[in-house]
């Protein structure tokens, strides 16, 4: 193949255009030599689109570089968007004229998390191999998994990806129920699957995902998946028997009488349950949650305005095993917040209250009283505490090491400097750095969140 590079030079930055010369293969990533001091970023066009929409950087430094969002401009108009490294594919054919650089194993490990059987070949062409990759992750991988080009690169042919345990095609925008299809008899072991934001996903695609893997997905995430209306697959999610975490954030069509009739048959086997901005329930499905779901361990409530503080006297009474628990954006009081720490706050790992504008001082001595296991804590735009409720909270929790406090303008030195916990990381602060608490990806974590491959 013959590649035109152009370099456009931007301040502090060096901007490598690759367009793809062949329009049925998908998009090449060209890594040049890194021999500028300054970030380097290579704009990647995608063979269906007038516009790049792929962005790699390479940065000497590397902790520059990670999840940062940054906008390349070319004569004084956006060129494009990075958004964390989030799509990058990978072709054959590179040309051998460009030599392989040592942050490439970084950014496989990052955009492919665990992809086990990525190489590359002596003449420098990237190969993929992922017959024996456990874990396989897209992330926003937009319009290049379709239907159509699943044949020739993951699905080239029944049980080719058989050891395969979770796959993640986040915002697969041109991923079809018959692709899904496909990627469904090429993985006939999966155990996790998110497909959020595939945006034309139909009922049809839980119907693919019962009859194939009934007995054995336990992981399922749906969030943003606007077509698909949730009364139509309520019977296709009963026949996932063993689902463990269910997630389906951002669908509008979840209603209480939804909630009512999956949980009550298949709640006692949820470990973890995300129903964000799912505006329309209300507190009976916070009822039946509660009393149906006993091993609960991460719920996540979200921007349900129509929640009261029903909702947490619910949760208190029945809902002992959480260990994650997000409350953002809801309208919930301060004193039943600093109720149900009382009774649960024992056992909370990681907490949200993220814009609960009447979290005050009852919650804050509520939380240094009893959430001593507590490792993550975001107060994020809660504006009624002050310096001795914060300090308060981080004193006491002697196991909290990361506090987010975002928008909480009325925060001054007095607690910056004047708290007793080294170990502590506050993110959202003026002059904070944002990216610091990221770390990079545990290879030894376990693929699936809350059981064994082997369950």
């Amino acid at each position: 193949m013959n590649f035109v590079q152009v370099v456009v030079v931007v301040p502090d930055l060096v901007a490598i255009v690759v367009p793809n010369p062949i329009a049925t293969e998908p998009a090449v990533v060209i890594f040049p030599e890194p021999v500028v001091t300054a970030p380097t970023v290579v704009v990647i066009h995608c063979p269906i689109a007038t516009e790049p929409s792929i962005v790699v950087v390479l940065d000497p430094i590397a902790t520059w570089m990670k999840r940062k969002r940054i906008l390349v401009e070319k004569s004084m108009e956006v060129l494009v968007e990075w958004l964390a490294l989030t799509r990058l594919y990978i072709a054959r054919g590179v040309s051998s004229n460009f030599a392989t650089i040592p942050y490439f194993s970084f950014l496989l490990e990052f955009c492919l998390s665990d992809l086990e059987c990525v190489e590359l070949q002596s003449q420098g062409c990237v190969k993929s191999q992922f017959c024996d990759s456990h874990v396989l992750q897209l992330q926003q991988c937009g319009r290049i998994i379709t239907e159509y080009t699943l044949p020739c690169t993951l699905a080239k042919s029944p049980n080719c990806l058989s050891r395969l345990i979770s796959l993640s095609l986040t915002g697969a925008c041109r991923l079809s129920d018959k692709g899904l299809q496909l990627l469904v008899s090429s993985a006939t072991t999966l155990r996790s699957i998110n497909l959020s934001q595939c945006s034309l996903l139909t009922f049809a695609s839980l119907d693919i995902l019962a009859d194939s893997l009934g007995s054995l997905l336990k992981e399922l995430y749906l969030d943003d998946c606007i077509l698909i209306d949730v009364a139509l697959i309520l019977s296709a999610l009963k026949r996932l028997e063993h689902l463990e975490v269910l997630s389906l954030a951002g669908l509008p069509t979840v209603t209480d009488k939804f909630i009512k009739n999956y949980i009550i048959t298949c709640g006692h086997n949820i470990n973890e349950l995300v129903l964000r901005d799912c505006v329309n329930l209300t507190d009976a499905s916070m009822k039946f949650i509660a009393e149906h779901c006993p091993e609960l361990h991460a719920l996540d409530i979200t921007n349900l305005c129509k929640l009261t503080d029903l909702t947490i006297r619910y949760l208190a009474n029945s809902c002992r095993a959480l260990l994650n628990l997000k409350l953002c954006r809801n309208s919930f009081s301060d004193e039943a917040i600093a109720a149900f720490l009382e009774i649960n706050g024992k056992s909370l790992e990681e907490l949200s209250l993220n814009n609960i504008k009447k979290v005050g001082q009852q919650t804050s001595l509520s939380l240094a009283k009893n959430a001593k296991n507590l490792h993550t804590l975001d107060l994020s735009w809660c504006r009624n505490l002050t310096d001795n409720e914060f300090g308060l909270i981080v004193d006491s929790c002697s196991s909290l090491r990361f506090l987010k406090l975002f928008g909480c303008s009325q925060v001054t030195n007095a607690f910056l400097k004047g708290h007793s916990n080294s170990e502590l990381q506050i993110i959202g602060l003026k002059l904070c750095p944002l990216l610091q608490h990221i770390k990079e990806p545990n290879p030894h974590q376990s693929v699936l969140r809350y059981s064994s491959v082997s369950q």
